[in-house]
């Protein structure tokens, strides 16, 4: 109530945009590269690894979010440079959340974020480490340059309170969402007690659903399948994140 009133003190809000141009008939996570997504697991950070298919991808400048450790206390901001089909280090990371490309030009095709890993023309040879990925759009023969992950963690000190999850799914399929955490350094995803799948029956429908609060460390995910394949599917996360110690 407090926050639907903007009463709540020292707060962000983050919208978090998740998009898969390809969901089938198995559940996948929403996130770009597809498939079901792999979490780091060391505390201290794992190091990784930015490479384009694309050897003209040299130069441009990489805005990447996420938490560099599990004790730090805010959403930490990194800038680092593409470096083409040869892999470069952006540093060790705990949750990464979203990468941007700026300048000086657009991507030519797509870019990847790894763990260390076989480069093979920019591309990590095992599905299971990239962490985040943007993916060449090619019925619109241009690069979307900007890509989140499966959804978001409360850094150490703070929750966050969903005020939204907006669903919107592929005209003339049926699509089923499922909103997922994963509890504090566990390793199993289970869904929300008060949750149920939500399904989606044309373009742009939209189902509100609000009232989530994740603690610290708490990953969210969204992961959702349809009936038929090529089902193209957004998630949209409308979160406030708030400092414990204020409420």
């Amino acid at each position: 109530m407090e926050a639907a009133k903007e009463a709540v003190k020292n707060h962000t809000q983050y919208i978090v945009t998740m998009q898969n141009p390809d969901i089938g008939t198995a559940e996948e996570t929403v996130w770009q590269y597809g498939g079901v997504y792999t979490y780091l697991t060391d505390p201290a950070g794992t190091e990784l690894f930015v490479s384009c298919a694309s050897a003209a991808d040299t130069g441009q400048v990489l805005q990447i979010t996420g938490l560099l450790s599990a004790e730090s206390v805010r959403v930490d901001t990194v800038f680092a440079g593409t470096n083409g089909q040869t892999a470069a280090s952006i540093g060790s990371w705990y949750r990464i959340f979203g990468v941007r490309a700026l300048l000086p030009t657009e991507l030519q095709d797509d870019l990847y974020i790894a763990e260390a890993d076989t480069i093979v023309a920019g591309v990590p040879a095992t599905p299971s480490k990239v962490k985040l990925a943007i993916i060449f759009d090619t019925s619109l023969g241009r690069s979307p340059n900007t890509a989140n992950t499966a959804g978001f963690t409360p850094p150490p000190g703070f929750f966050a309170l969903i005020r939204k999850i907006r669903f919107s799914g592929h005209k003339g399929k049926t699509v089923t969402y499922n909103t997922l955490i994963r509890p504090n350094q566990g390793t199993s995803i289970v869904p929300w007690q008060d949750s149920a799948p939500w399904e989606v029956y044309e373009t742009n429908s939209l189902l509100d659903f609000s009232g989530i609060i994740v603690d610290e460390l708490w990953d969210i995910e969204i992961r959702a399948h349809a009936d038929g394949p090529n089902a193209q599917v957004v998630a949209i996360l409308d979160i406030l994140l708030i400092r414990k110690d204020e409420t």
